[in-house]
């Protein structure tokens, strides 16, 4: 287990990774978890994405976004959070390396069971189960959640630190570096339109030029 930090649009995004081994979110396909932290007890959303970053930029999106109405229950969730620019928390679930979109989905009903099994049906007031899956059997929805333990004393430690609002030396030093890239960037795009200026005006002034100047 391993808790890291990311940056989206000055706000703090950690990830509480239950089996990651480096200090970066995942590409492989993942089932993850929002968390938050607004009323007495934690509230989830469990969803599932073969592009993890991209689904989480989706989320804040909507959450960004004054009408939520029509918008996913993850983006609902964290609304709140990003209106008052508090840490936002990601639980990296599982990693399912290969995994289509509906294994993705299936892998996400062991968790829900998890996640109301250790916090009651209040933590995933935002969305409900799906039970397409076999009720029965080894791969059975309430037969892998007997396997799958959620983190839950560990994101109640956490409580208060996500309650807290961003850290504005944290932000400011993030928004350092998006500026030195983009500068960084603009200066090599500059320097080659020069280089290919140059290069343009040396072939049109003819060959003797062309010698004198080397």
């Amino acid at each position: 287990m391993i808790l890291y930090c990311t940056t989206n649009r000055d706000l703090e995004l950690w990830y509480l990774d239950l089996a990651g081994a480096l200090a970066r979110p995942p590409v492989a396909p993942t089932v993850y978890a929002l968390a938050s932290f607004e009323s007495d007890f934690v509230r989830y959303y469990v969803g599932s994405s073969r592009r993890l970053t991209a689904r989480l930029g989706a989320h804040l999106s909507f959450a960004r976004s004054i009408k939520l109405r029509g918008h996913s229950a993850g983006g609902r969730l964290l609304a709140p959070v990003v209106a008052q620019r508090q840490r936002a928390l990601v639980i990296v679930l599982e990693t399912c390396p290969g995994a289509t979109t509906s294994t993705l989905q299936r892998c996400e009903q062991p968790w829900m069971i998890a996640a109301t099994r250790d916090n009651g049906a209040a933590a995933l007031a935002y969305q409900m189960p799906i039970t397409s899956a076999p009720e029965r059997g080894p791969q059975a929805p309430a037969t892998l959640a007997k396997r799958r333990h959620w983190p839950t004393a560990w994101v109640e430690a956490l409580t208060d630190f996500f309650r807290e609002p961003c850290s504005p030396s944290l932000l400011y030093s993030a928004r350092r570096r998006r500026l030195n890239a983009s500068g960084n960037t603009a200066r090599d795009n500059t320097s080659g339109t020069k280089r290919s200026s140059r290069l343009t005006t040396d072939k049109s002034a003819g060959p003797a030029v062309q010698e004198k100047r080397r």
